[in-house]
């Protein structure tokens, strides 16, 4: 769901949902029985190359204002374009994600190494210097500075056995040699002389065979002696090595020798995803003047990038605790030396924790560790030359000088990567599996420290830019990019996967979804003069502050009841980072800065223990300072379901003895690596048993994408598709494509746009949680990004998701853009995992609906005087942000058997009331636009209706001193203990929800999402039914006048849909753009003046 905006009074809230805009539903009948039952500084003694210095240093780990201040600017950047507000932070102390420990660490650090430093060929080089203090080669330091690289090789160490020593050792051997024959001979004279011949010819023998055997023995032993001195010192050598390899950094020039030779072999197509991300961040924070980015190319050069030092980091096996139950253990009793299997690990864990959360902990225990810390550099070479440039790494970048996307001109700029310098530390995961190698981890020790210089490629405009503003920009860019890795925050890759698998997704990174029930609020404190608090409820993950879900906004209230249900999907990287779900409640205001009611922390790993169950809670606030108290109690409910097994009875058998060799070929068979499940995706559709799940959506390019030139006429070498396949066309030709993604009318991802390409990459997806996969539809639409004109739509992809996945859980497959202004076929990985999650029926439709009523509104009062009274009363339908009147009950027109009274549109179904005012009027001085009080109202919770039906409801009407406030409540045994209000009557009345977009939406629109929205809609549904409408027109013989008007008027608009008509024409549909353009903002200028109803937030989520 959107978050709130302004809605009558609904201020700007600091969340957005991030993983799914169907994050918004609730939970009626659930909950509904559920509701009746710091900043620290720290001095460290930080030795830096030959002497310690005294730093402050801050701990970056979050908490009090950090913490606040931190989710307030998650909350602005969810619901505004990201922009680079990238600042280098000084020294601080962080969590390491790779040893477990902390380490201090600083952005953009230089260390201002000297290139001869680095080559062991010059004098004054790291292999030259001795290590400095012990301290500085902690794990809590990096290295090039203070934990300075050095060479084991000066440390000490025994001098090899010269020649002369053995020489003289053999000369000690061969005296006692000669000594024990002269005994043997002495006792043979004395044993032997005057005995006689038998005595002599028996004890000659016995003392020949003692000298012998003293003499072989000799000889063993001085043997013996000489090898046990060599293996004495290979094992000094050996300990010397792990005394000292593990803090101390070493020069790699074996290494950088290498990579010298490897650098020019390198495809800079590898680095595509890192320029998309460099590309993302500058389009979103580019300067005024500046419409649009573009990488055009990249270039490795032949100067290779060089490391400056590596080191072995100590692990949490090295501490003294190890080996720890439920860690890593070695199989001792089987002498075995490699670290145990994931089933080995699996077998260890908690019972209690659900199948896939087990498997996926098991995965990251197993084996054992290797962590690396590497510092690196890359300095250009000297040349000023355009072929000294070339050898270095080069970006070819296009900025589109623009103002208000009025005029578009192209700056090819040359930048020339001139330094880089920093320090990362790995984590890799050995296993006994081949390829050897399962997860990577790294995280970068501080920002690198990034040098860029720019050049002009053309004499147009010269002395415009600024040159070193651009450089600045691009370098700011590629810092931003980089902050994302900064410890304490990392990325894993599954290198097995990537290794040895085929490179399709088939499964969901989500391993299930927490299910939040926010029942109500007791006894909160008190933000605003009134003494009230007019609260809402913020849904993230505590750690990064990463906004998923906010309820509506209750006016001047301080015992709320929502009773809303959220739907988070929780990853693995979040379970592994230790993430917590965050709870806060905060005071909403419209003219200042939104303020803290309490929070509630509970973490992933104790929800994740206790699966497939909702468990209740009552729990006290607290503030951003665990210590600090919050006054009231928050009841709410949370349980973590994870994903079902696919059903192998509905596998799909796949073996067909008449198929063709070609159809062979392209059938899928899992990968060696691939999982059981994985396995099972590729021919086993999802079960009917479980309607609720993930669905995971990967946009991978669109091939071939083209645009209908409609301008040139109909002669016959200029008609449209003459040129088949062979289409050369200028930059400005090209279409910038980017993709939206719907899912039952509620648009929930977009792409970023790729400049000039006919064949755009995006590689970018999402995942969301789905209600019910047999009755959804997933939409793909590609889109045109065009200057001083509307974004025109290429081709759309309808799936419904039932036919989608009728034989396989997952789908890889280039599907045909139609229903557009333009040609090709998106490409696209889909995945669906239902999870064990039974909903009630209510709660398994639409989002976005409409609401019929069905029957006349009847009122009864519990006097006669009362019902008098609100039948003559002047009765307004309210809904979200929408209202209509319906006057008084007694002029209201019959209604027939088939005909509607009214319809009203719906945005956020499931945190939607929608309300029945008697005698609305304005408040007087209410600061709050469109804030009004009633005689009476009745409240119909829209998330108790089950779409499609026909439902005779009977509500409750109530009247009291603060309905405007009331109104926003959940009616229920909660809210009448807390609140006063009277029941004075009933009303009745037929109700039904038809789900999805509908014609009566078309009044709603306030902004690009919401017109992309329904510009889809018309295009797949609207029009259809207007044309099968049109077509009975003559059944009764006769076409009207007004029928045949709305014939040509369905005519005319399906022209100009595709560009036909007037609309194929630019200027046409630039006065068009122009228009609309105006009138949105003097609506814009109109609200900030003089205040208004609000509009739905047209925030989607988006990979940029």
């Amino acid at each position: 769901m959107p978050a709130p905006q302004a809605q009558e009074g609904y201020s700007t809230p600091p969340t957005q949902p991030q993983q799914s805009s169907d994050a918004t539903s609730s939970h009626s009948k659930l909950s509904r029985s559920k509701s009746d039952v710091n900043s620290v500084s720290v001095a460290s003694d930080a030795p830096s190359r030959e002497h310690s210095t005294r730093h402050n240093l801050v701990s970056d780990k979050g908490g009090g204002q950090e913490e606040k201040e931190r989710i307030k600017e998650a909350a602005r950047a969810s619901k505004e374009p990201k922009k680079n507000n990238f600042v280098a932070k000084g020294k601080r102390k962080v969590d390491d994600p790779v040893t477990g420990g902390e380490v201090i660490i600083q952005d953009t650090a230089d260390f201002d190494i000297d290139p001869s430093t680095l080559d062991s060929r010059y004098r004054g080089g790291f292999s030259t210097k001795k290590p400095v203090s012990a301290k500085a080669y902690d794990a809590e330091y990096v290295n090039p500075s203070p934990a300075r690289p050095t060479s084991i090789l000066l440390q000490r160490f025994p001098e090899p056995m010269k020649a002369e020593s053995l020489k003289e050792m053999s000369g000690i051997f061969e005296k006692i040699l000669y000594g024990y024959a002269a005994i043997v001979i002495l006792v043979w004279g004395v044993a032997t002389v005057g005995h006689g011949w038998f005595a002599f010819l028996t004890r000659t023998i016995l003392l020949g065979i003692a000298a012998f055997a003293g003499y072989m023995s000799i000889g063993l032993v001085q043997n013996k002696i000489t090898a046990e001195f060599e293996r004495i010192r290979a094992h000094m050598h050996k300990q010397r090595g792990e005394r000292f390899a593990p803090p101390y950094p070493e020069s790699v020039e074996w290494l950088n020798a290498a990579v010298a030779t490897i650098w020019k072999q390198l495809n800079p197509e590898m680095f595509t995803a890192a320029l998309d991300q460099v590309e993302d961040i500058m389009q979103s924070s580019l300067p005024g003047v500046v419409s649009s980015v573009k990488i055009s190319d990249f270039g490795m050069g032949s100067n290779p990038l060089r490391f400056i030092a590596m080191r072995a980091l100590a692990d949490l096996m090295t501490d003294k605790e190890y080996p720890r139950d439920m860690w890593i253990e070695r199989n001792e009793d089987k002498g075995e030396a490699a670290g145990p299997s994931v089933d080995q690990v699996e077998e260890k864990l908690d019972d209690d924790m659900g199948a896939d959360a087990r498997r996926a902990e098991a995965e990251d225990l197993a084996g054992d560790f290797l962590n690396m810390e590497v510092s690196f550099c890359y300095s250009a070479l000297p040349g000023q030359s355009g072929k000294d440039r070339s050898k270095n790494v080069h970006l070819l970048i296009e900025f589109f000088i623009g103002a208000f996307d009025w005029l578009e001109i192209p700056l090819p700029v040359w930048v020339q990567v001139e330094r880089v310098v920093g320090t990362v530390r790995l984590r890799a995961q050995i296993m006994s599996e081949p390829p050897f190698l399962r997860n990577l981890t790294f995280s970068l020790m501080g920002v690198p420290s990034v040098s860029i210089s720019a050049i002009p490629m053309t004499r147009i405009l010269p002395n415009v830019l600024d040159l070193p503003l651009i450089s600045n920009f691009v370098q700011s860019s590629i810092a931003a990019a980089a902050n994302m890795y900064v410890a304490p925050k990392s990325m894993t890759m599954n290198m097995r996967q990537m290794l040895s698998g085929d490179g399709i997704k088939k499964d969901t990174d989500a391993l299930g979804v927490l299910v939040v029930n926010i029942h109500h609020g007791e006894g909160l404190s008190s933000q605003d003069l009134n003494g009230k608090s007019d609260p809402y409820c913020v849904l993230s993950f505590a750690k990064f502050g990463r906004p998923m879900y906010s309820t509506r906004i209750i006016f001047e209230d301080l015992n709320p009841v929502w009773e809303e249900t959220a739907f988070l999907l929780v990853s693995r990287e979040d379970v592994r980072s230790d993430e917590s779900l965050s709870v806060q409640l905060w005071d909403s205001d419209k003219r200042s800065a939104d303020d803290i009611v309490g929070r509630v922390n509970v973490t992933l790993r104790e929800l994740v223990r206790n699966p497939n169950k909702i468990l209740p809670r009552l729990s006290d606030l607290m503030g951003f300072e665990d210590a600090d108290t919050m006054e009231g109690r928050l009841n709410w409910s949370v349980g973590f379901f994870e994903k079902a097994n696919l059903n192998t009875k509905l596998r799909q058998n796949q073996k067909d003895e008449n198929e063709s060799a070609a159809e062979q070929t392209v059938d899928r068979k899992p990968a060696p690596i691939d999982s059981e499940q994985e396995a099972l995706a590729l021919d086993t559709p999802p079960d009917p048993q479980w309607p609720s799940g993930i669905l995971s959506v990967i946009v991978k390019f669109v091939a071939g994408l083209e645009r209908r030139d409609v301008e040139k006429g109909v002669k016959e070498k200029d008609r449209e598709g003459a040129a088949g396949q062979d289409v050369e066309m200028g930059s400005s030709h090209l279409p910038s494509g980017y993709c939206e993604l719907i899912l039952n009318d509620n648009m929930f991802y977009k792409t970023r746009v790729k400049q000039y390409s006919n064949m755009p990459y995006f590689q970018a997806g999402t995942e969301i949680f789905v209600r019910d996969w047999t009755k959804s539809e997933l939409r793909i639409i590609v889109r045109d990004s065009r200057l001083r004109e509307h974004d025109p739509i290429m081709g759309i992809v309808a799936l419904p998701l039932k036919s989608l996945f009728e034989k396989s859980s997952q789908v890889e497959r280039a599907f045909s853009l139609q229903d557009g202004v333009g040609y090709g076929k998106v490409s696209c990985g889909i995945v669906f995992r239902s999870v064990k999650l039974s909903l009630p029926r209510e709660l398994r439709g639409f989002n976005t609906v409409s609401i019929d009523l069905l029957s006349n509104v009847e009122v009864r009062g519990k006097t006669e005087e009362l019902t008098r009274k609100l039948n003559s009363s002047k009765v307004h339908l309210i809904a979200g942000l929408h209202e209509k009147k319906l006057g008084s009950l007694k002029k209201q027109p019959n209604v027939g058997e088939n005909e509607s009274l009214i319809r009203m549109p719906v945005y956020d179904r499931y945190s939607t009331n929608l309300i029945f005012s008697f005698g609305r009027h304005m408040i007087p001085g209410n600061l709050v636009p469109g804030t009004s009080n009633h005689m009476a109202v009745a409240m119909l919770p829209l998330r108790e209706l089950e779409d499609e039906q026909v439902t005779d409801i009977e509500l409750p009407i109530l009247t009291g001193n603060n309905l405007h406030a009331l109104e926003r409540n959940f009616i229920n045994k909660q809210t009448t203990k807390t609140h006063e209000f009277e029941e004075i009557g009933s009303l009745s009345v037929r109700v039904r929800v038809n789900p999805g977009l509908d014609e009566s939406h078309r009044e709603c629109l306030d902004g690009a999402r919401d017109r992309h929205e329904f510009e889809v809609y018309e295009r797949l549904v609207g029009l259809p039914q207007r044309s099968e409408e049109n077509s009975h027109a003559n059944d009764d013989g006769v076409i009207t006048r007004q029928e045949r008007k709305a014939i040509e008027k369905l005519q005319t608009q399906q022209l100009h849909m595709r560009h036909r008509g007037a609309m194929g024409y630019t200027p046409v549909r630039t006065a068009v753009w122009a228009k609309d353009g105006l009138k949105s903002h003097l609506r814009q200028l109109g609200h900030s003046m003089f205040g208004g109803m609000g509009k739905r937030d047209q925030h989607v989520q988006s990979e940029t």
